[in-house]
């Protein structure tokens, strides 16, 4: 009776309730699709959280009392690429509490400081490496012209070879050319750089020079406000509680990621 009654209703005014059902899907498609965008973001900086943990752990094994390990930094992977959270948070403004909201924003602000000390870590390096390799160049470049100034100040030379031909006595000019001719023979049988003389020196010079800066006689020296700014930032970040607080577990039920999914994608994630 209802339904055939509705049926009556409807069929009667379906052009003034289309507009009303399109109105209805579309909100409902809008609510969809804004959820769908919380919870994508939302598993992105809960991912992104717990890997930069990993990564933050990974560096505090690369500093000492007396300085960092520059070859593990220069070597690391980046701390951060993509900021999720700074893409991402005003949609959560709403969500989660005040003192979890402001906790995952130091935490952040931590981690892009770790990664402004990484990349100035790693172009000193750079640099480093490509002055170190100037002077070894330079270096060489020195033993070339040294020992080339050496064999040309001891080879013979073309007044050396005709002077002695000049004395001996011809009697035609037919003779004369025959010594001429003597004389350019010599010169090709005796040229003047003995090239493997030239380079059994210049190979020992250069395996000494190889020998000498590979005993870090020119040692890159990190800024000690470097070390000073990375020991802070990691006290600080290690008296910094994010899991445990309300906004973060909100965060990780919004995105569905269950400790068990978890331990499924950090595996596929340790496997590729």
């Amino acid at each position: 009776m209802l339904e055939s009654i509705l049926t009556t209703i409807i069929g009667a005014n379906w052009e003034k309730f289309l507009p009303a059902v399109v109105g209805l899907v579309a909100i409902f498609l809008y609510i969809l699709q804004e959820y769908r965008k919380k919870k994508d973001a939302a598993a992105l900086i809960v991912l992104q959280i717990s890997e930069l943990k990993n990564r933050i752990t990974e560096f505090q094994t690369y500093i000492y009392d007396s300085g960092i390990n520059d070859k593990n930094f220069y070597e690391s992977l980046p701390c951060i690429k993509i900021n999720y959270w700074e893409n991402y948070k005003h949609l959560f403004v709403n969500e989660i509490d005040v003192n979890s909201y402001n906790s995952i924003e130091k935490f952040y602000k931590y981690v892009e400081i770790i990664q402004e000390q990484q990349d100035l870590v790693k172009n000193l390096l750079k640099d480093y490496f490509v002055h170190k390799q100037k002077i070894i160049n330079d270096a060489r470049m020195k033993f070339i012209e040294d020992m080339l100034k050496e064999v040309d100040s001891t080879a013979i030379s073309t007044e050396q070879y005709d002077k002695p031909m000049q004395q001996i006595p011809v009697s035609s000019e037919q003779a004369k050319q025959t010594c001429s001719s003597i004389s350019r023979k010599l010169q090709q049988q005796n040229p003047n750089i003995d090239m493997q003389r030239f380079l059994k020196i210049y190979a020992g010079k250069n395996e000494r020079l190889i020998n000498v800066m590979n005993q870090n006689t020119l040692a890159i020296c990190i800024p000690l406000q470097v070390v000073e700014t990375l020991k802070i930032i990691l006290k600080q970040y290690s008296s910094l509680e994010i899991v445990a607080q309300e906004g973060y577990k909100e965060l990780s039920n919004l995105a569905g990621i269950t400790k068990t999914r978890w331990r499924i994608v950090t595996f596929f994630k340790w496997i590729l």
